[in-house]
Formats: C-alpha cells, sequence, structure tokens
C-alpha cells in the first residue's frame, strides 16, 4: 500500500480537526477544542489503488507556529482551509501558504477549501473568491460542509491525486535526458600544481 503524508494548515477555528475527525471517525464534534498538533492515519482508495494516508493536523494559533512551520517540512501535500464565514481566515491562509511555499523548494501539491458551507448565510468569503484564490494558485478548490462530511472524502482523494500528478511531472522534468538538457556545459580544465 502506498504512502502519503498531508498537512492540513489554515487559521485557528476553520475547521481543520473536524475535517480530519469526520474522514476518519464520521464523527461531527460540536464543540471547538484548539489544536496544538494531531495525527492521523486514514486508509483511503484513490481510483484503483489503496493509499494509507498520514495526516497532520497543525494548530491554526500563532504561538504555535514554530510547530506547524516542522510539519510543513514532512508533508508531501496540503490540504489549505478557511472558513467561508471568516474574510480574515481566508486573509490568513494567503500568508500562511507563503510561508509554506517558502519551505519547499519544489510545486506544491495543494487542494484549496472553503470549510462551514452549513453556515452559508453567515458567509463572508465568496465561492468566486476561493475559485480566484485556487486560480492563483494553480490547484483544485471545493467548498465542504465537514459538519454533514458532505466532500470530506472526496478533499483528500483530490490532494492524492494532486500529489501523483504534480510528482509524475517532476519525474519526468528530472530524467537524465531532461537534466542533461538543462545542464550547462563544463568546460574542461586542469589544475598544474
Amino acid at each position: 500500500m502506498k504512502k502519503v503524508t498531508c498537512v492540513v494548515v489554515g487559521d485557528a477555528g476553520v475547521g481543520k480537526s473536524t475535517i480530519i475527525t469526520q474522514l476518519t471517525q464520521s464523527v461531527f464534534e460540536e464543540d471547538y477544542k484548539p489544536t496544538v498538533e494531531d495525527e492521523a492515519t486514514f486508509p483511503l482508495l484513490v481510483g484503483d489503488h489503496d493509499v494509507e494516508l498520514t495526516i497532520y493536523d497543525t494548530s491554526g494559533n500563532v504561538e504555535f507556529a514554530r510547530m506547524r512551520e516542522d510539519k510543513y517540512k514532512l508533508g508531501e501535500g496540503f490540504l489549505a482551509v478557511y472558513s467561508i464565514t471568516s474574510d480574515e481566515s481566508f486573509k490568513e491562509l494567503k500568508t500562511i501558504l507563503d510561508k509554506l511555499k517558502a519551505l519547499k523548494e519544489n510545486t506544491v501539491p495543494i487542494v484549496l477549501v472553503g470549510c462551514k458551507l452549513d453556515s452559508d448565510e453567515q458567509r463572508q468569503v465568496t465561492t468566486e473568491q476561493g475559485a480566484e484564490m485556487a486560480k492563483l494558485l494553480n490547484c483544485p478548490f471545493a467548498e465542504i460542509n465537514a459538519k454533514e462530511r458532505d466532500h470530506v472524502v472526496d478533499v483528500f482523494t483530490r490532494l492524492v491525486r494532486e500529489i501523483e500528478r504534480i510528482s509524475s511531472q517532476h519525474k519526468v522534468e528530472t530524467t537524465p535526458a531532461a537534466a542533461a538538457k538543462g545542464k550547462p556545459k563544463k568546460k574542461k580544465c586542469c589544475t598544474v600544481l
């Protein structure tokens, strides 16, 4: 079984832990409990193959930024979550993603997720704003209702597919023939002692 590591990132209180709990336990917890750091595993069928997904839940609180950045280094892909009921969480996610991209050298597989679709009457971030951000990030986008588990499995499946897509592109770009094309030719020289 293929193993994949993903990290769920976003501001505090956007629903990161709820998404993970719904995926792994099919449970919705009403009470908000701030996360310091958590880890879960989940078997996921992606197309015709099984994947063992390790999911790191990061804290959105500023005081845990260092721990969050340690998890960024472990992640192969990232679920970038904001609450549709909080324009501030949408703005903060841009900052989080800038830090993430600064730590990673290659293209970063991301799925952008607008959470709390069940609170649409309190919406502050439009679907169009989310779609525009996803276009700028060149990544898939979805809005979900974690309370009812709507599209929860789908966003993780899309993330694994995005990881596989980018990984296969990276392998193509780093084949010996491709690498030789990009390398400048070395001048031959000798050193006289």
